[in-house]
C-alpha cells in the first residue's frame, strides 16, 4: 500500500497542517517575546509569560508531531500488500448514514465533517462574545459546544463534559486572575 493511502486513512495532511501553522505562530511570539520589556512589577514579566506560554505550546506541537509521524511510520510499515481499492473518508459514511436523518443530524454530521471551518467559526463567535459578556460565560459555552459537537455518541457524558465545562472555564479564570495577576475580560 502506498504512503500516501496510510497517510490518507490516518488523517490526511491536515493533520501536519494545523499544528506547524499554529506552531509557526508560536515560533513567532517566542521569538518576539525578547523585544518585550520587562515589568516592574512581577520578577517574570509579560516577556517571561509569553515565552512559558509559547515555549510550551512548540513542546507540545514537536511531541504531537512526533507521534503523528511514528504512528504513520508503522501504520505504513504493517500494513500488508493488499490491491488497492478506493479509498473513502471517514465523512462520506457519516454522511450516507444521516442522508435520510432529521435537519439536526445533517447540521451535526456537516459540522463533524467539515471541522476546521466550523472551529473557525466557533473561536471567532467565541472572541468576539469574550469582548461583549466577559470570559467565564464564553469561555463554558464553547467548551461545552465543541466538546458536545466532536465526541462520538458513545463516549459522550453529559455530567462529565458539564463538570470539565466548569472547572476549566472558571479555573482558567481564577488562574490569570489571581495566579498571574492579570484581569481576563
Amino acid at each position: 500500500m502506498k504512503f500516501r493511502e496510510v497517510l490518507k486513512k490516518n488523517g490526511g495532511v491536515k493533520e501536519f497542517f494545523v499544528p506547524v501553522i499554529f506552531g509557526s505562530w508560536l515560533l513567532y511570539q517566542f521569538i518576539s517575546s525578547f523585544s518585550l520589556k520587562q515589568s516592574n512589577f512581577d520578577s517574570l514579566g509579560s516577556n517571561g509569560y509569553a515565552r512559558i506560554i509559547s515555549g510550551c505550546g512548540l513542546v507540545l506541537i514537536a511531541v504531537y508531531l512526533i507521534d503523528r509521524c511514528i504512528t504513520l511510520f508503522r501504520a505504513w510499515r504493517d500494513v500488508e500488500q493488499e490491491p488497492a481499492g478506493p479509498v473513502t473518508e471517514a465523512g462520506d459514511v457519516r454522511r450516507e448514514s444521516v442522508e435520510k436523518g432529521d435537519f439536526r443530524q445533517r447540521f451535526v454530521a456537516s459540522v463533524r465533517t467539515h471541522y476546521e471551518v466550523s472551529m473557525l467559526v466557533m473561536c471567532v463567535l467565541y472572541v468576539f462574545l469574550i469582548g461583549q459578556i466577559g470570559f467565564v460565560i464564553p469561555s463554558a459555552v464553547y467548551l461545552f459546544t465543541a466538546m458536545m459537537a466532536y465526541s462520538s455518541k458513545e463516549n459522550r457524558n453529559l455530567i462529565v463534559i458539564g463538570i470539565l465545562t466548569v472547572l476549566f472555564s472558571v479555573g482558567i479564570y481564577f488562574i490569570f486572575r489571581y495566579g498571574f495577576k492579570i484581569m481576563l475580560p
